[in-house]
């Protein structure tokens, strides 16, 4: 038995998984639901492919901008798992803003969206968890540092 099975909060919990349908959300989703859970995908599809949706995944095609469509996916989540991001580092480099817009924004108002919405946990996956990073970011008050960060990045970015 694998360990999500094993996890009795995820059996019957309503989550959402973004970027769910890439490469490693999709089979995130898989997981979640042979575990039980109610599993819903919010993915712009620019990285991925509906084809990759295991069958009675509920899908919305959204950007994590969309604070609308983001509120709307989160509402009765009880567990978020953060896989959304753009990862090429040529095209960061060719469009920061694009790049800062999806990756740091779209995190910032993921967050605060969720917070919102009482969402019980959210799970980062990120490729700088691989270095020397924390490897630990979630809703509860020592991790809204996070946000604040990005927002300080953010406005450190503009000023000369």
């Amino acid at each position: 038995m694998n360990a999500l099975a094993r996890a009795p909060n995820l059996r019957s919990a309503r989550v959402l998984v973004t970027g769910g349908a890439g490469f490693i959300g999709s089979h995130l989703a898989e997981a979640l639901q042979r575990s039980g859970a109610r599993v819903r995908v919010l993915d712009d599809l620019s990285n991925g492919s509906r084809d990759n949706l295991p069958p009675g995944v509920e899908f919305i095609q959204a950007d994590l901008a969309d604070e609308t469509a983001l509120a709307g996916a989160l509402a009765g989540v009880d567990f978020v798992f953060h896989h959304a991001g753009l990862v090429n580092p040529v095209a960061a480099v060719e469009d920061p803003v694009r790049d800062f817009d999806t990756n740091a924004r779209g995190t910032v108002l993921l967050l605060r969206q969720a917070i919102r919405a009482g969402v019980k946990r959210l799970l980062l996956a990120s490729t700088n968890l691989y270095g020397d990073a924390p490897a630990r970011v979630g809703i509860e008050p020592q991790c809204l540092l996070l946000e604040q960060v990005l927002v300080q990045a953010a406005k450190g970015g503009g000023q000369a």
